[in-house]
């Protein structure tokens, strides 16, 4: 396991609520302020890791960080995708439909952790649970299906952007109970391939960047056409989406 205490630490930008208050928009919460502390994993463009950042510096525009973060893609029974709809008090492209959840591994010795890409499966177990109430017993780490690193880039305003080498899993057949935080996400819903297709063609404003460029670089069909055989895109290879 990578020893973190000898990695460089970054210097903290302003992270006072009065200050954070000024550069965001008007429905952000407390809650997703208090976030901003949190510290993620800066990594180069080859995934090595090189130190700490806030939250907060790997999304202001003017100190913007890469760093790791990771989309999970769940699947029911019927091979439908669930969807949620960022919550209006989120930071970064509030009120978009993305896939179940995109988030960061913090800068913890358990999240950090690249052996079989544990680490960035503790980090969605944790967050699935926050955001959506899945109980971290719902399976087994292993059963979130790693199936790529893509790189990108997207503005979300004049103040806060996402730069981000983000971790693809995905979970299959998904029965499991959801309870949604409302501070996290505004609504969810299962969709089928056609009428994705067809909403985020007609509507891709609708939908957070990640996921959009996901779609229409086709990954997202070949990961449906292949539910029952992801380990072929299990790879450390980056993707560049942007």
């Amino acid at each position: 396991m990578l020893n973190i205490s000898k990695l460089p630490k970054r210097p903290l930008t302003d992270l006072s609520k009065t200050a954070l208050k000024t550069i965001v928009h008007e429905n952000v919460s407390n809650t997703q302020l208090d976030y901003l502390k949190e510290n993620c994993i800066a990594v180069d463009e080859n995934d090595r890791v090189i130190g700490d950042t806030s939250k907060a510096e790997c999304h202001k525009k003017e100190t913007a960080t890469l760093h790791r973060a990771f989309s999970v893609f769940i699947f029911n029974p019927n091979r439908e995708l669930l969807l949620q709809q960022r919550a209006s008090t989120k930071i970064t492209f509030p009120n978009r439909w993305t896939n179940a959840c995109c988030s960061h591994p913090l800068f913890t010795p358990e999240e950090i952790e690249s052996n079989n890409v544990f680490g960035i499966r503790r980090a969605a177990r944790r967050k699935l649970e926050h955001e959506l109430g899945i109980s971290q017993n719902y399976c087994r780490l292993e059963d979130y299906e790693f199936v790529g690193k893509f790189l990108y880039e997207a503005d979300s305003d004049k103040e806060w952007k996402e730069h981000e080498l983000d971790y693809v899993l995905i979970l299959k057949n998904f029965t499991g109970n959801m309870i949604v935080n409302s501070d996290e996400v505004s609504a969810t819903k299962y969709i089928d391939q056609k009428n994705l297709d067809s909403v985020i063609f007609s509507t891709p404003e609708q939908f957070s960047p990640w996921f959009r460029m996901l779609h229409e670089k086709g990954w997202i069909a070949k990961w449906w056409k292949d539910l029952d055989n992801l380990s072929k895109y299990s790879s450390d290879n980056i993707v560049r989406l942007n």
